[in-house]
């Protein structure tokens, strides 16, 4: 299972037993602190990659993570009763319920580190999905919750997946990204320059003062381009597109 471990109820988090993200939030931690004993003075660099909000939903994350009712089902899609709750978990619910633990999570994480604020004076922050939402929660909206999208997703169906997740459509490749840290030259405001994942490797190393194409010398095409101009903001959004990146290919 992507989300947890596994599809078998007596191995769920309802049981006590540990939410994979969860451990992920824990195990980062420890790495930064043992990094911190060998190298008390030295920059450090990590990458997270949570499982939630990954299907399957079934298995609830831990209670304590979630402050909204609705996404707390009185029984799991396997049947399992958890106390206090009010519904039944869908595609929706399950999977809000599980956005709703990456929150709690990042900000446990951040919290193990002093608090975000103490963390942002002197550290970089990238939040980024992997690839758009599955049809299938937006249908479970509109059909297991009655709720209304109006103009929000106006194309969409039940049956309908050529908007969303495997699709190169806005809703398939369009996804959350946020920055911050002491390099954000604005910080709140929106970039609508066109930026990919494969730019995160260039940025990071440009952040960090060093020449990957010392290192990535055997004839490898690096496909990303550098977006740290938009973040110092020594380049606007129109400049950045003029200059250095106009377009991203998205294939399926």
């Amino acid at each position: 299972s992507m989300a947890n471990y596994g599809l078998d109820p007596p191995l769920t988090q309802v049981l006590n037993l540990d939410f994979v993200t969860d451990v992920t939030r824990r195990r980062s931690l420890e790495m930064v602190d043992q990094f911190g004993v060998i190298h008390p003075d030295g920059p450090w660099f990590q990458v997270q990659c949570y499982n939630a909000a990954h299907s399957p939903w079934g298995d609830l994350p831990p209670v304590d993570t979630l402050t909204t009712a609705e996404y707390w089902p009185a029984v799991t899609l396997y049947g399992l009763e958890i106390p206090g709750g009010t519904g039944v978990t869908t595609a929706w619910s399950g999977f809000c319920a599980h956005v709703e633990s990456i929150d709690y999570e990042l900000a446990e994480f951040f919290n193990g580190l002093g608090g975000l604020e103490a963390v942002l004076e002197d550290t970089m922050v990238f939040f980024l999905s992997e690839n758009g939402s599955p049809h299938t929660t937006i249908a479970s909206a509109t059909v297991d919750h009655g709720k209304d999208l109006g103009s929000v997703y106006p194309l969409i169906s039940p049956t309908s997946e050529n908007q969303f997740k495997n699709t190169p459509y806005d809703r398939g490749s369009r996804v959350p990204f946020l920055v911050a840290g002491p390099l954000v030259k604005n910080p709140g405001t929106i970039c609508r320059a066109p930026v990919s994942g494969v730019d995160l490797f260039p940025t990071l190393a440009e952040i960090a003062g060093v020449d990957f194409r010392t290192t990535v010398n055997d004839g490898r095409p690096v496909d990303g381009v550098s977006f740290l101009s938009l973040i110092d903001g020594t380049r606007d959004d129109l400049s950045h597109i003029e200059e250095v990146r106009d377009n991203c290919l998205v294939e399926r």
